[in-house]
């Protein structure tokens, strides 16, 4: 049964292991600078609508510039949203996350009054506490 894959399950198995990997992007959105992209990100996050996101983005002067260097004047179209929103939004939503996560832990951390490294010195005098050791033993 696993043995009898076509080459199509077999392409597309790897397509989603590079996906997997987050490759540099090439695309049209991928190549507009990083403040660009934060800002698109943070509205594609807010649910704003494709259609004023294309309209935003070909509107911007720093935008039309790069696409006519780039792309010959063609505008980021609806099939350019689409690639980044499962591209690389996702990869930028994944990295928000484990950044949010590492700030709570940070919180927490200083919260605490605790040193990242103060966690094993915290662990082992726990134990050295519940089992004294008497001069003389090792």
């Amino acid at each position: 049964m696993f043995g009898n894959t076509s080459k199509a399950d077999s392409a597309e198995s790897r397509r989603c292991r590079r996906r997997r990997v987050n490759p540099t992007r090439t695309g049209k959105i991928a190549r507009l600078p990083r403040d660009i992209r934060e800002e698109l990100n943070r509205r594609l996050q807010d649910g704003e609508p494709g259609k004023q996101l294309l309209d935003w983005l070909n509107a911007l002067p720093k935008i039309k510039a790069i696409l006519a260097a780039q792309f010959g004047g063609r505008p980021i179209n609806k099939q350019n949203l689409s690639e980044w929103r499962w591209g690389g939004y996702l990869d930028w939503e994944a990295a928000e996350e484990h950044r949010l996560r590492l700030d709570r832990l940070t919180g927490r951390l200083i919260q605490s009054n605790l040193q990242p490294q103060s966690f094993e010195t915290e662990r082992t005098a726990g134990q050295t506490e519940a089992n004294p050791v008497e001069p003389g033993q090792t």
